[in-house]
Order: structure tokens, then sequence, then C-alpha cells
């Protein structure tokens, strides 16, 4: 059955050759991209079949917890007391059951350390058509090659961040959250809490 997939996608792989946005790559050329699926025909490998997210929101929230999140959140830690830190975590091997589990100050920061990123190391790294060396070149091929419109915010630099977000979300952040009617306006920073909220 492995193999049987494995020479049904490849076959199919190539019959797309006409459609795939190749420009620019070292498959450009039809024998380069032959040489691609005699190497994929050539090479020992199965499908890992998982079950799908179920909505691109759930991919959002999978992804931001490795990219724009630190390695534990305050939530997390239940006790620091006499040189004990106790937090929670989810076991996925045991039905995702919630644990806390208590560690010596030394062996936690020991773990937490292991998540801080290297100076100059980049959390986030692109590849392909969205490598920042080449992204605005290879992303408008891209859209005249499907023929796909620029985005609005993309064609005037001068629209608000607040536009951008209403554009991508739907969502119109400058309305009121109770009434949904009336448009909040911002009337002043504080650089520290008024007196008696601190």
């Amino acid at each position: 059955m492995k193999l049987r997939f494995r020479s049904l996608f490849l076959t199919g792989f190539k019959r797309l050759y006409n459609q795939l946005y190749l420009s620019g790559t070292s498959y450009e050329k039809r024998w380069s991209f032959q040489k691609l699926i005699d190497k994929l025909f050539a090479c020992e490998w199965v499908s890992y079949i998982k079950e799908s997210f179920k909505s691109s929101d759930i991919v959002i929230r999978y992804l931001a917890k490795y990219t724009h999140r630190i390695a534990i959140s305050n939530h997390r830690i239940i006790a620091v007391k006499d040189r004990m830190v106790s937090f929670s975590y989810t076991d996925y091997k045991d039905n995702n059951k919630k644990k806390i589990l208590t560690l010596d100050v030394n062996k936690f920061m020991d773990r937490f350390l292991l998540h801080v990123v290297p100076y100059r190391f980049v959390r986030i790294r692109y590849y392909g058509i969205l490598a920042h060396r080449n992204k605005k070149k290879e992303i408008e091929a891209c859209r005249e090659y499907y023929n796909i419109e620029s985005p609005v915010y993309e064609q005037d630099m001068n629209v608000d961040w607040q536009d951008i977000y209403q554009g991508v979300t739907g969502t119109d952040i400058r309305k009121c959250p109770v009434c949904g009617e009336g448009n909040m306006i911002l009337l002043c920073y504080f650089d520290k809490p008024p007196p008696g909220l601190g």
C-alpha cells in the first residue's frame, strides 16, 4: 500500500509540471524537474498521515504558541517555594491530561533557558517565495501568474493599520465592543496607572 501511494503521488506530481510555479527555481527546466522525480522514486519514503486541523484558526493558534510566546506563561507557574518551582503542563502521552511538575529552581531555569534564542538568531525564518531578499519580487510574480490582485494595503502604503486589520479579519477595532456602533477615540496614554488603580 505504501509503495502504491508513493507511485500514485509521484506520477500525479509529475503531471503537475505545467501548473506549478517554478520560475527562478532549479526545477524550471523540465529535465531538472524529471531528475527530481527520479530521485524521489529512488528514495525509500512513506507518507505519515495524521488527522488535519479543522480550520485555519486552529492552525494559527497552534503556530502562535511556538512563534510569539515565551517558553512558559505566568499562569502555568503554580508555586515557587523553598527553591522549588511547580508548574502545570499537558501530558500528550496520557490523553492530554493536565499535570503538575515540581523542579528544583536550577533545573527549571536550565529548561527555560533552552528556549531563549541566541544573540542575532532569528526565531522565524522564511524560505522560498517568502525569503526576505526576494519576497516582494516573487510574490508579485505569483500574483501575476495566478491573476491575483494585490491587497489594498499593499497598493496604498498610507492605509492605517486599523484598516489593514479590518481588511484581513473583517473586524473594525475602532467600533465600541459593547454597542458595536460608536467609534472609540484615543484620548491619551498613561505612563503609569493613575492613583488608586496601581
